[in-house]
């Protein structure tokens, strides 16, 4: 995620989605996300978030069948 200009006489920003492109001290670039790239980034985090709650709730069972 980065900060832009809404426009080139402007004061307010955007926040815009950007994959990293290149890094040089002091300077960065970045090219814009598809859409079907930030839509497929979107339901990889939430399957992995989904996974983890499942692994959670299943390591708490564990545990309280023990007790």
């Amino acid at each position: 995620m980065a900060s832009a200009p809404l426009n080139s006489v402007s004061d307010r920003r955007k926040v815009v989605f950007c994959e990293s492109v290149g890094l040089a001290e002091g300077y960065s670039a970045g090219r814009g996300v598809k859409l079907e790239e930030f839509t497929k980034m979107v339901q990889l985090a939430l399957q992995v978030g989904k996974e983890i709650m499942e692994s959670g709730d299943a390591e708490v069972e564990r545990i309280q069948k023990e007790l």
